[in-house]
């Protein structure tokens, strides 16, 4: 009897992950993009057929620009409020401090970083997937892997609109906690993703993943700890001078 329940609840389940990728998936369809459908094929599973379409790496690139910027879209229009707070906020410190040549550098430095940030991390997390794939026997390119990212983050993307949308009116505060669920149904993605591309064992596969975790926490950490005693030593000098 306890089987039987728990196959059905299992069933319930996937009915209601089918009937949420194809809300995501329809929803995706309005927007007029061309990599649109491989990201929609990725997030519904068919990884091998996405990655077996090789892209250069400028065109993953520039796919993972229009993706920041859907999603930047999604986030304005689901939390308009919060966009319109902070807005107010740094609106009022940059014009109070708009005559100071430094504040006008470093904001202009953080916009260049903004807008680069989305081939920043491409750049670097498929070097970090890269490395650890190879060092641990995989076979795949540099741009598979690449491919790998970009259309993960896709997929991602999809999935999570209508939770961004619903944030609007309040009710995303409520099942914020399907992000979480998207976000390890993408790991998972990506699992198959490098499984395929560099012909690696499940566990080999896996490893791939978490190493890249680790070795990405371990030197962000020891960059964040070297500005930190960087910034104290410089400091130090200003005053001992």
């Amino acid at each position: 009897m306890t089987d039987v329940k728990e196959s059905e609840g299992f069933k319930s389940l996937s009915e209601l992950f089918v009937k949420f990728k194809k809300f995501h998936f329809d929803l995706a369809r309005k927007v007029d993009y061309p990599s649109i459908p491989k990201w929609i094929d990725f997030a519904d599973g068919k990884v091998e057929k996405v990655l077996d379409e090789e892209k250069s790496i400028v065109d993953n690139i520039k796919d993972m620009y229009i993706i920041y910027i859907l999603w930047t879209a999604l986030s304005i229009i689901g939390l308009w409020y919060m966009w319109a707070i902070y807005g107010a906020i740094f609106g009022t410190i940059f014009l109070a401090v708009f005559l100071n040549p430094i504040a006008i550098i470093a904001a202009v430095v953080i916009m260049v970083l903004f807008l680069l940030s989305p081939v920043i991390g491409l750049l670097w997390n498929s070097s970090l997937y890269y490395i650890v794939a190879r060092a641990l026997g995989g076979k795949g390119s540099f741009r598979q892997t690449m491919s790998i990212l970009v259309n993960s983050t896709g997929a991602s993307m999809i999935l999570s609109a209508g939770v961004l949308l619903s944030y609007a009116i309040i009710i995303g505060f409520f099942i914020s906690p399907l992000i979480y669920a998207v976000l390890f149904y993408v790991v998972y993605l990506q699992y198959k993703g490098i499984k395929h591309v560099h012909k690696l064992s499940r566990n080999r596969s896996i490893g791939v993943i978490v190493g890249s975790m680790v070795v990405g926490f371990v030197l962000y950490f020891a960059l964040i700890l070297g500005i930190y005693l960087g910034a104290i030593a410089l400091m130090a000098g200003v005053l001992y001078v």
